[in-house]
Formats: C-alpha cells, structure tokens, sequence
C-alpha cells in the first residue's frame, strides 16, 4: 500500500497536492456549506424567500467542487502518471 507523500518528489506533483487538500478540505467545507445555509436562510435581510433559497442551494453544492476536483486530479494521476502520486 503506497501513502500519497511516500514517494520521492511526490509534494511537488502538483495533481498530488491538489488531491490531498480536496480531500483534507472537504470536512470543513461541508460544515460550512451546512452552517452557511441555515444562516443565510434564516436572515431575512438578504431578500425574499426565493433569493435566499437560491443562495443557500448554492452554498450546500459547495461540497461538490471538492468532489469534482478529487475526481479530476485523481483521472489525471492515473492517467499520466500511471498510478504513482509522484
């Protein structure tokens, strides 16, 4: 089983780096997708009732630029580098 930062050089694969930070990120970026939502929701200075609904569908697909960032650098590792995160 081979670690993402085993190999030599692999800090400095930029696809390597990308991965890990998506995947580091992504419990904090779902709390504050989450939190984000109700708060926006709840404030009502920020418009009417469909505005803020927009908004806050916005918000709580934050997670999935993670996702989608994971996948993308995840295709790239297997496809250019043969698997190796370096």
């Amino acid at each position: 089983m081979q670690l993402m930062f085993d190999s030599p050089g692999a800090s400095s694969e930029p696809a390597t780096v990308a991965l890990a930070l998506s995947i580091a990120t992504f419990p904090i970026v779902c709390v504050f997708a989450v939190l984000g939502g109700w708060l926006i929701f709840l404030v009502p200075s920020l418009g009417d009732v469909s505005n803020r609904y927009r908004a806050v569908c916005g918000i709580i697909a934050l997670p999935w630029v993670n996702v989608i960032i994971s996948g993308f650098r995840f295709f790239l590792i297997m496809r250019f580098n043969n698997g190796s995160f370096s």
